[in-house]
């Protein structure tokens, strides 16, 4: 196996890197966390390694110490730059720089580049039935996404993560990359919370791509929901920054990444995108206006889905007796405040306004009329079933591992009746899914 050394005071993050390494580019990787223990392993092992990565944080002269007593011929250096206070790029000879320490995609692809590996190659590894991984990533398997497992003599055994007590456990190795995907999106999670709104500005790119993975594996398709995701924050990060109640509430939503509000606001990016690209009408600056209405549609919604985040729909919150009188208005009327703060903001897209304010099929903004009204805007209709088919397939590929999603297209057919949803469902049958 190819090796990896990683000099990282994080356990956690250094943890993340290992596992990815060890599934994407078949590289077994060393963990140092102090700058003492890494000066002693340089001094013992410089040159077995062929692929190094330092977290800068360690130090700024330690580490530009270490990285100076690590080079050697063939071997690539990736620095991670996690100053708190990175006004100036870093520079440093004959090393990479990862301005962010979750761009994993970046540190795996100069990894396979000096390992010499490629997709082909690891797709045609032969692997055992089962893959084995520590159960240091226990911890952040809450729901598991596939079945883990024990194992005894040639057996391995179904259980449950409390049952894991060997320092390794087991998945389905066909299961792998979605169990790595899963891991790496609550880390995410666990150091966005900790993080100043600037640095979860910063990382949001990140998250978009792996939350796009859980819809598509292809490549350029998770590239192009990257693309309109990021585009649309940036443009609303940039013309709200004097609104600052607005600018608060899109700050926690941003930093609240794995939230299922700004999960599900993802994932429209996919679909609402891949339906205009399929209408005769539909064109990149309504997928560019969509993607504006995806972030912010439920922006008001954001404080009481981070409080209960077991919810994953506005009627869920209308059903419950845990909500004042004040926190149904702000659910019944979220669509309606939002379209009317967008309103104000001139360098906003025409029409936004009107695509927020019918997102729940009513044309003044207020309530969730059982059918749309007919006469609102045709971008609406394609939000509500966009939106309609992420609830069903989050909720179904949660609650039921082997629901077949073609189902959800009979669902959506029989809730909205008129031809003009069903001409866009069928368009959205033609969507390339990822699934369980």
């Amino acid at each position: 196996m190819n090796k990896t050394l990683i000099i990282c005071d994080n356990l956690d993050i250094a943890l993340l890197y290992q596992v990815n390494l060890q599934v994407y580019i078949d590289s077994g990787a060393k963990i140092i966390n102090s700058f003492d223990n890494a000066e002693k392993e340089l001094k013992i092992s410089k040159g077995l390694f062929d692929f190094i990565i330092f977290f800068y944080k360690l130090g700024e002269k330690s580490t530009s110490k270490l990285i100076e007593a690590s080079k050697a011929p063939n071997t690539s250096i990736v620095v991670v730059d996690n100053r708190e206070n990175d006004s100036e790029e870093l520079h440093i000879a004959d090393a990479h720089i990862i301005q962010n320490i979750f761009d994993l995609k970046s540190i795996l692809r100069i990894g396979a580049k000096t390992f010499g590996i490629t997709a082909q190659m690891m797709a045609n590894k032969p692997l055992n039935s089962h893959y084995q991984l520590p159960n240091r990533l226990l911890p952040l398997l809450d729901n598991p996404p596939c079945e883990i497992y024990s194992k005894k003599g040639d057996e391995y055994i179904s259980v449950s993560k409390e049952q894991i007590k060997d320092k390794h456990f087991f998945i389905e190795s066909k299961e792998r990359l979605k169990l790595i995907n899963y891991l790496t999106i609550n880390y995410m999670e666990k150091y966005i919370e900790l993080m100043s709104s600037k640095e979860a500005l910063k990382i949001s790119e990140n998250v978009v791509e792996n939350l796009a993975h859980q819809l598509t594996k292809d490549e350029a398709q998770a590239q192009e929901v990257l693309d309109v995701a990021s585009k649309a924050i940036k443009v609303i990060n940039s013309i709200i920054r004097k609104e600052k109640p607005f600018l608060k509430l899109f700050k926690l939503l941003i930093k609240n990444q794995t939230n299922y509000l700004y999960v599900h606001s993802v994932l429209l990016q996919y679909t609402t995108k891949h339906i205009l690209e399929n209408m005769s009408w539909g064109n990149d600056e309504q997928i560019h206006k969509m993607g504006i209405a995806n972030i912010l549609h439920d922006i008001y919604l954001t404080p009481l889905y981070i409080k209960h985040p077991e919810f994953i729909s506005e009627t869920q919150f209308l059903e419950t007796a845990v909500f004042n009188d004040k926190d149904r208005e702000v659910v019944e009327s979220h669509a309606y405040m939002v379209a009317t703060k967008i309103k104000q903001w001139n360098q906003m897209p025409v029409d936004l306004d009107s695509i927020l304010m019918q997102h729940h099929g009513a044309k003044f903004g207020r309530g969730f009329p059982a059918q749309p009204d007919t006469n609102i805007i045709p971008l609406a209709r394609v939000f509500i079933i966009s939106e309609a088919f992420v609830e069903q397939f989050l909720l179904h590929n949660k609650t039921k591992p082997l629901f077949k999603y073609n189902i959800i297209f009979e669902i959506l057919k029989k809730k909205y009746k008129s031809k003009q949803f069903h001409q866009i469902i069928d368009v959205l049958t033609s969507i390339e899914i990822e699934k369980d």
